[in-house]
């Protein structure tokens, strides 16, 4: 629901809370295991071009990361210029809404237009997580 600053508000019980803490902790977590192997390349490090053109293993990786393509050389493609600024995006994500529903003073929630989108990723992630 909005108030009347126009902010949007969520009230979360304490388990809510901790459920959501804990799964924003996991997503974090897992965002973080595909490292890129950048090779030394200081172009690819300044560009943030990732080493990896292929789809990720994991199940819950691929659902967050998807091909963006059917062509499998057009994604891979795409996967080696997007997907570390998507990972690193989806992490910042979540760790600004961890850190939001741990912060005390944040009882209820209330989001002001600015980073309402960001937290509502991180829940759509923590959903596509599931």
């Amino acid at each position: 629901m909005r108030d009347d600053h126009d902010c949007f508000v969520a009230v979360f019980g304490p388990t809510e809370r901790d459920i959501l803490v804990n799964l924003a902790g996991q997503l974090i977590e897992i965002l973080a295991e595909r490292v890129d192997d950048l090779g030394g390349d200081p172009l690819s490090a300044m560009v943030r071009i990732s080493g990896h053109d292929s789809p990720p293993d994991d199940e819950v990786l691929l659902r967050l990361l998807p091909n963006a393509y059917a062509d499998p050389v057009e994604s891979a493609e795409f996967r080696r210029y997007t997907e570390s600024v998507l990972r690193e995006r989806k992490r910042a994500h979540a760790l600004l809404l961890r850190s939001h529903l741990t912060d005390p003073a944040s009882s209820p929630s209330v989001l002001h237009p600015d980073p309402a989108p960001p937290w509502l990723g991180a829940a759509n992630d923590i959903r596509l997580h599931l």
